[in-house]
């Protein structure tokens, strides 16, 4: 049995683009649900073709959609069957509050980087109180990271290797 997860991009989160690419991840993926659907990031960038858009200057275009409006059109796509799940991916716990707050479904899954250099202890710890299960990207570290800066990379990290013997 597989569970099939997928990100709602940051050029998408307007809410009249939420359900429709959610169903665009499904024909891609030629499935007629997911099990878990999570926005990417709380921040929206202008909408378009371009996966990252930039302004002249190399910048990154902003979109004024809140991350709220973005998590109510998610709920949609619970509600139409499109997703068992949804959650949030790179949330601080203020923004996953708000989203307490002002939402109707709880999220059910944050992801965010965690890792020995990156051990997101409190944030944890807050998922944990709100029934929010965990689950982490890049546990074994991230090649250009600099959770910590002047350390060696996860893997070559003397006291990673040295458990690993």
């Amino acid at each position: 049995m597989f569970f099939i997860t997928s990100k709602l991009w940051n050029t998408h989160h307007r809410p009249d683009l939420v359900v429709s690419a959610c169903k665009k991840t499904l024909s891609n993926l030629g499935i007629e649900y997911l099990d878990l659907y999570l926005v990417h990031w709380p921040f929206a960038v202008k909408e378009g073709e371009e996966l990252k858009p930039r302004d002249e200057t190399g910048r990154s275009i902003p979109s004024d959609v809140d991350y709220i409006d973005t998590w109510k059109a998610m709920e949609e796509c619970v509600k139409l069957g499109l997703t068992k799940s949804i959650g949030l991916s790179n949330f601080n716990s203020q923004q996953i509050q708000r989203i307490l707050d002002n939402g109707v479904i709880k999220p059910a899954v944050h992801q965010i980087e965690c890792h020995l250099y990156l051990n997101q202890t409190k944030l944890i710890a807050y998922n944990k109180a709100h029934g929010i299960v965990l689950t982490a990207h890049c546990p074994l570290g991230s090649p250009g990271s600099n959770a910590k800066p002047d350390t060696p990379p996860l893997l070559l990290d003397e006291r990673l290797v040295s458990l690993s013997k």
